[in-house]
């Protein structure tokens, strides 16, 4: 199957004959037919009922025709990316920055700026220290860093001033002696303990302070390190001793400690933005020139705020990009070179001549307008616009792998037949047994089949469409889901609330439902990081209608509550959060909403084929049904003993 049978299918459908889409895509009618033809064959349905009067759409069609408007709208999104991502308007930057640029609010600022500046930009922000920041930097798992500018010995790294900072007050334990004081002289300090990161922990602000307690004269007779802010918190909190406070933090620690002015003392800090030298992508270049700008700003972001890029600017040219003459072939030729780095070993990969799978590549580069790949003797490697496409490559592959599953899994409607896919423990074949009995009684024109599908690959298989019902354990699956999921949970569990910023008018409510925060961003992990957790939660969200906003992912809890407290989006917690909160947030439940566990029964959403809808409900009686024979509580039952193989 090539994008020219979609393209073909598609145009017949919207002609609404043969003889008008041969016309409009420019082919002979009876070529038109051959390739249709072809199309049939191998998706194994039949396309169209054909009489004396034309061709109409079967259901296969129908499904195969809608899948084919998805891949053709997918492509072309996809090189509207690649272009914007060769001109630093698109393409995904990680930024690393330490807890104090979180904790202080800087860093969610300019995230903020960024997006609305450069819609384009994936950001995703790793929370890294500054040695593990400056390393990151150097071995290039990070592009950006922001905090406390490198010694010299990082002689690859560059850096400039991006906001200061200064050191004026003291934080204790409330329980502290001395938390009671409105403010404090360094003196008086000299018989508590100092609570404090080492030299390499904190940076220049650190040395700084050391410089100016020499100065006056000032030692402390006590001294305890921590290794990290959070261990130096804890150690606080506990009643140990006093540390120093930037001011641009104290509302943030303000519920833990006392926070003390200092009369007599105020140590400047300056935090940087670094890089590498010599970083020429267009991406990085882009968020360096804005993260200047907010600089020269002094935080009046709007003063100097630029329209958003708007992606009309994609070719200069004002032309689009030739999606009508791109096939499938030229993006499994394309991916097959990212993976191998090599067009020798792509080649020999897909059985084609070295030379032949060159031109194809130079073919798609052409077709693009952008280069792709930078060539070397060693062997290529991907430019930023081949980055951004190699992702949308795979996915368009996947999708068109999928078309043929959903062209039969029409036809199994019109046949009146549904795959059951299930996990062979005691409890559930009992409930599959019952289900199919009950479907013979009442139903016998329905052919219903079985497949031992492990719950892991369940919602997989319901997304290619080999499975119609799945049959299974509630937790997380660790699988991709392309389509919305409905599951019909046997028993629940309590992940059920919303964090909201302390700020916001919303925290005022008692409860708050999806409706409430449809607008507002949610905040989230990278998939990557736990797709099994990601794909539970996004899943159980469609589950009740609500299709979240998403315009970044984070990987750390911190970063996220930041975020959250900074008005910039919402984000999950549990009912145990109700009580203690994380700083900066409130939390509410949310009406409605609670993240099941157990067995369940999983289909596809908006599912209207009546076969199936039979058998789902037959299924649903089953199981109350061998809940109720076991004489327990559903959520003993069900949960307990059980393993799957």
């Amino acid at each position: 199957m090539e994008l020219r049978h979609l393209r073909y299918l598609v145009a017949v459908t919207e002609a609404g004959s043969f003889v008008g889409a041969a016309a409009r895509v420019r082919v002979a009618q009876p070529a038109l037919s051959r390739q249709i033809r072809d199309l049939e064959r191998e998706l194994g349905v039949d396309l169209f009922e054909r009489d004396a009067r034309g061709a109409e759409l079967t259901p296969a069609g129908q499904a195969t025709v809608d899948a084919a408007r998805r891949i053709l709208s997918s492509a072309e999104a996809a090189f509207a990316q690649v272009r914007l991502a060769a001109q630093g308007l698109a393409g995904r930057c990680v930024i690393g920055a330490g807890r104090l640029m979180l904790w202080n609010g800087l860093l969610p600022r300019m995230i903020e700026r960024a997006r609305t500046e450069f819609p384009g930009i994936e950001i995703h922000v790793e929370e890294r220290a500054l040695a593990s920041q400056w390393s990151g930097l150097t071995d290039c798992s990070l592009d950006i860093g922001i905090g406390t500018a490198p010694p010299p010995t990082y002689t690859r790294l560059a850096s400039e001033m991006q906001a200061l900072d200064v050191y004026d007050a003291i934080g204790v334990a409330p329980s502290h002696p001395l938390a009671a004081r409105t403010s404090i002289t360094l003196a008086e300090l000299a018989d508590e303990t100092f609570v404090h990161r080492d030299d390499e922990g904190l940076g220049e602000p650190f040395r700084l302070l050391r410089t100016e307690f020499v100065r006056r004269g000032f030692k402390p007779r006590r001294e305890t390190k921590a290794d990290s802010l959070e261990a130096m918190m804890v150690q606080l909190r506990a009643g140990t001793g006093w540390s120093m406070i930037p001011r641009s933090v104290r509302r943030h620690v303000g519920r833990e400690l006392a926070v003390i002015p200092l009369d007599d003392l105020a140590v400047p800090a300056c935090y940087a933005r670094t890089w590498r030298r010599g970083d020429a992508r267009p991406v990085v270049k882009t968020l360096l020139s804005l993260f200047r700008r907010i600089a020269e700003d002094d935080g009046t972001s709007e003063r100097r705020r630029r329209t958003p890029a708007s992606t009309e600017a994609i070719d200069s040219s004002g032309t689009s990009c030739p999606v009508a003459r791109l096939e499938l072939r030229h993006l499994r030729y394309f991916v097959a070179i990212a993976e191998e780095g090599s067009i020798g070993r792509a080649a020999e990969r897909l059985s084609l001549t070295q030379p032949a799978l060159s031109r194809q590549a130079r073919d798609l580069e052409q077709l693009i307008g952008v280069p792709l790949f930078e060539r070397a003797a060693r062997g290529v490697t991907l430019t930023l616009a081949g980055y951004s496409l190699y992702d949308s490559a795979r996915e368009l592959l996947q999708d068109a792998e999928r078309v043929a599953g959903e062209a039969r899994r029409a036809e199994r409607g019109r046949k009146r037949s549904c795959i059951i896919g299930i996990v062979p423990t005691p409890l559930i074949l009992d409930v599959a047994t019952k289900a199919i009995r009950a479907c013979a009684v009442a139903h016998p024109e329905i052919a219903i089949s079985i497949e031992d599908v492990p719950t892991p690959h369940q919602i997989r298989s319901l997304s290619e469409a080999r499975i119609d019902i799945g049959i299974g354990h509630a937790y997380p699956s660790g699988t991709n889901s392309d389509i919305p999921i409905c599951r019909t949970p046997l028993y629940s569990d309590r992940l059920d609330t919303a964090l909201i910023a302390s700020s916001s008018p919303l925290a005022e409510q008692s409860s708050i439902s999806f409706a409430d925060i449809v607008d507002l961003p949610f905040l989230f992990m990278r998939r990557v990081f736990n797709p099994a957790f990601y794909e539970f939660v996004m899943t159980s969200f469609a589950r009740c209608g609500y299709r979240p906003r998403i315009d970044g992912e984070y990987d750390g809890l911190t970063t996220v509550w930041s975020l959250a407290a900074q008005g910039l989006g919402w984000c999950l917690g549990a009912s145990s959060q109700r009580t203690s909160p994380p700083p900066g947030l409130t939390a509410l439940p949310i009406s409605g909403f609670a993240v099941p566990w157990g067995s369940e029964l999983i289909h596809r959403e908006g599912e209207a084929r009546e076969a199936v809808l039979v058998v789902l409900a037959a299924a649903t009686q089953a199981a109350a049904d061998v809940v109720a024979e076991h004489d327990k509580p559903r959520k003993e039952v069900l949960a307990g003993g059980e393993h799957e193989q």
